[in-house]
């Protein structure tokens, strides 16, 4: 089987993507051709298909993959990572990983049968942090209320969705459910594991790969728990964890400290040309 990676050649408009004549010609001169170009063609078998569980998505099928960050465009070489990274394990191996419970419809909502609970849902987390305080209660209908609750340390990856929402479940009073907007990690020991450093990995490029590589869905992604089972990091001691954790801390910090220096010039010139009395800041 043919994989063409023709993701970047496109002309867009203000609301839409379009092909234009030459990018159309390049598609068809390639399938014509039939061979393996660097990161445009490639040429797969079968078994290579069924390794990857016949998923089609090409990004699992280029070597070197392109991948838009928050650092700007990388590049990712899988065929290295896999050869090279030591350690690698799946996620799998060290988690148990499952699906939210589902949520009640509308009329079920309206005319609640059952138990009321708390339930997290995708708009309960931002910036990485579960927004306690917001969290609707709903009636839920299940077998197994402790498989689907909230347990501290558990990690909180969205399932679905163009914007990847990861949160930690952090000590908490009470029982909250999690809802299948999410698949939960849920580690098997977090003596040898801290679940910061899961979620700092799956925030990396390479994180940000295995999640575009998996997700299924032209309209709506989905990523579903066998799809998070099969990501592959390295499981360093946990001493190597927390030190990478606290690097990224202490990163994030300078980042946190130049805003709002930034902030404070800013607003310092505003007051200089007579406009800062008529701004008030909306305490965050």
């Amino acid at each position: 089987m043919q994989f063409i990676n023709a993701e970047g050649d496109y002309e867009r408009t203000r609301t839409q993507k379009y092909l234009k004549p030459e990018h159309i010609h390049k598609i068809i001169e390639t399938l014509e051709a039939y061979e393996n170009r660097e990161r445009y063609s490639r040429i797969v078998s079968i078994d290579e298909i069924k390794e990857n569980n016949w998923v089609l998505n090409p990004a699992l099928y280029f070597i070197n993959v392109e991948l838009d960050t928050e650092f700007g465009k990388v590049v990712f070489n899988k065929k290295k990572y896999e050869s090279e990274a030591k350690n690698l394990v799946r996620i799998g191996e060290i988690a148990e990983v499952i699906r939210g419970v589902n949520l009640p419809s509308r009329r079920q909502i309206e005319n609640p049968d059952g138990e009321l609970f708390p339930v997290i849902q995708i708009r309960d987390i931002e910036n990485g942090e579960i927004q306690f305080e917001k969290i609707e209660k709903l009636p839920i209908q299940t077998r197994d209320i402790q498989r689907v609750t909230a347990q501290p340390g558990d990690i909180l990856v969205s399932s679905r969705g163009t914007q990847q929402k990861i949160a930690i479940v952090p000590e908490y009073d009470g029982t909250i459910l999690v809802s299948n907007m999410f698949i939960i990690i849920r580690l098997h020991s977090d003596q040898e594991i801290n679940p910061s450093y899961i979620k700092r990995f799956l925030e990396s490029p390479v994180g940000q790969y295995f999640f575009e590589a998996h997700q299924s869905g032209s309209i709506a992604t989905v990523l579903t728990p066998n799809d998070i089972k099969s990501i592959e990091l390295p499981l360093l001691p946990i001493e190597q964890q927390n030190e990478m954790i606290r690097q990224l801390e202490d990163a994030d910090e300078l980042i946190r400290k130049a805003y709002e220096e930034r902030k404070k010039k800013y607003f310092d010139a505003y007051q200089k040309i007579g406009i800062g009395a008529f701004i008030r800041q909306i305490a965050e």
